[in-house]
């Protein structure tokens, strides 16, 4: 909990040091764009480092023993931590659909699309790596599953291009869209 309220704390610090250094000092940022740039990519590798800190020695452990507690199955578990990841997507979705620009709306397909890409490759590729360097082993994981997510993602995509096909989503579609969530939950949980 500490570490938790530290960390909270040093980042509360380092945005106010940013903002106040930004403000106060505009003709020395604009003269030296490098070192501000530096300064904020160390800020963003402490944020992450300090995220993976916090996720490896809380929320990991608190998930396990849900799981454990109301045996859950463990897709049911990685399904619940990617609804956390999802939830700044949904947002920007939902206000990109709010704007009074047009262009905008399509903006979520992009974003919907391009999160899938960059989990399965990007994710894939750092927790396989990180996976190898500390435990000196590869990932192991069930080709069933890795079947099972994909055909569902696949058939979500197809579904999304079909509907986007006319640039424009009715208010069926959208709910034919909504029904997948519970389908895919009930589909992992009966596994």
């Amino acid at each position: 909990y500490k570490t938790c309220l530290f960390f909270i704390f040093m980042i509360h610090i380092l945005q106010a040091y940013f903002d106040f250094f930004s403000k106060r000092y505009d003709r020395f940022t604009e003269n030296h764009p490098t070192l501000i740039s530096t300064l904020q990519l160390a800020l963003l590798i402490y944020v992450l480092l300090g995220l993976a800190y916090l996720t490896n020695d809380f929320l990991l452990p608190c998930l396990q023993k849900l799981i454990k507690r109301y045996k859950l199955s463990v897709a049911i578990g990685g399904f619940a931590i990617a609804v956390g990841n999802s939830i700044p997507e949904l947002s920007t979705n939902l206000l990109s659909c709010l704007t009074d620009k047009p262009e905008m709306v399509g903006f979520g397909f992009g974003a919907i699309v391009g999160s899938g890409v960059f989990d399965f490759t990007i994710c894939m590729g750092i927790a396989a790596a990180y996976s190898y360097y500390y435990h000196q082993q590869s990932i192991e994981f069930s080709f069933k599953a890795l079947k099972r997510d994909l055909g569902i993602y696949m058939l979500t995509l197809f579904y999304l291009s079909f509907v986007f096909w006319d640039h424009k989503i009715t208010l069926y579609e959208s709910a034919i869209l909504i029904s997948f969530l519970p389908f895919y939950v009930f589909y992992i949980g009966k596994k």
